[in-house]
């Protein structure tokens, strides 16, 4: 345990241990009790998402993955051999965000008495999961949605049967962050109904801790190590590294340059059309040239090929799961 610690105790088994200084919640490893603090009383809902695979079964549906990804050795379906999977549980902060900015309209009956009516101006309303640290031990998508939707109480026994890590992240200081946006969008709404007289509701609250499963596979082909991450919960293939064919690194290699070339002449061509070639013009198709060029040539002319699961492709290209 590296940087500054304090020491907590459980408030339910009164055990004592060192934790981080930064941390806001922790759970206590002798008897799974997840508490505040500074306020270890105070209650908080912890859940952990269902684990659907089991070591064995992400590493056959990693298997299946890996002989459909481009340029990969026809024979790798049979050859790849299994050495470890590692199962993590990583920290997330759960906010129920409500915001609402009710129009007020304000009329003298008399001169003694006023009414004062509100009509709902804006209101935005939703659930976020939000990652409680800053970096994962492998590569996760920073807007990766968390697909599962079978959770349960958190139980002990994962913080033994895996790599459990703890939330490092303030998660109060997260909750400002996630509402501007929603606030920003009741406030439009109510400008746009009765512009300068309404007011902000901010009914926006933490609701607990979740922790969520991630499977790090180790597999080997031709005395290659290779990496896999695999969502255990949901079975989406996260990231991917995986052997090439050196047949087909060279037909890859072609087409990209074949690619990068046309994507920097469709530039120039489409420039020329709308006003003639400029320096600014000519330094763009160079760029677009180099750049198809880096990533065709960084992908496959080593050994490895490396897949990352784009939350945006997801409408597109669903992984196998």
């Amino acid at each position: 345990m590296s940087g500054k610690t304090t020491r907590a105790k459980c408030p339910y088994c009164s055990a004592e241990f060192e934790v981080p200084s930064t941390l806001v919640y922790t759970t206590c490893p002798y008897c799974g009790t997840t508490f505040k603090l500074d306020k270890p009383f105070e209650s908080i809902e912890h859940y952990v998402f269902k684990l659907k695979y089991n070591s064995h079964q992400v590493f056959e549906h990693l298997k299946r993955f890996v002989s459909i990804q481009p340029g990969v050795p026809e024979d790798v379906k049979q050859v790849m051999s299994y050495i470890k999977s590692t199962l993590y549980y990583v920290p997330m902060y759960i906010f129920e965000v409500v915001v609402e900015t009710p129009c007020l309209d304000s009329r003298i009956l008399d001169d003694q008495e006023y009414l004062e009516a509100s009509v709902l101006g804006g209101q935005e309303t939703g659930f976020e999961v939000i990652p409680a640290v800053d970096n994962y031990p492998f590569p996760i998508p920073r807007n990766y949605s968390f697909p599962a939707q079978t959770r349960e109480y958190f139980k002990p026994k994962i913080m033994r049967e895996a790599i459990y890590l703890q939330p490092e992240l303030n998660p109060y200081e997260l909750l400002k962050t996630i509402v501007k946006p929603y606030l920003d969008k009741a406030v439009s709404e109510a400008e746009l109904a009765c512009p300068g007289n309404y007011e902000v509701v901010n009914k926006s609250s933490f609701k607990g801790i979740a922790h969520y499963p991630f499977w790090l596979v180790e597999y080997e082909y031709n005395g290659n190590t290779y990496r896999g991450v695999v969502d255990g919960a949901d079975g989406t293939i996260i990231y991917l590294e995986y052997p090439l064919a050196k047949n087909k690194r060279a037909k890859f290699l072609v087409m990209g340059l074949i690619g990068a070339v046309l994507s920097s002449v469709l530039t120039l061509l489409f420039s020329t059309y709308h006003g003639g070639i400029s320096q600014n013009t000519l330094l763009m198709g160079i760029l677009a040239y180099t750049g198809g060029l880096y990533v065709f040539f960084s992908k496959f002319l080593g050994k490895k090929g490396v897949y990352n699961y784009n939350p945006s492709e997801e409408g597109v290209f669903a992984p196998p799961r």
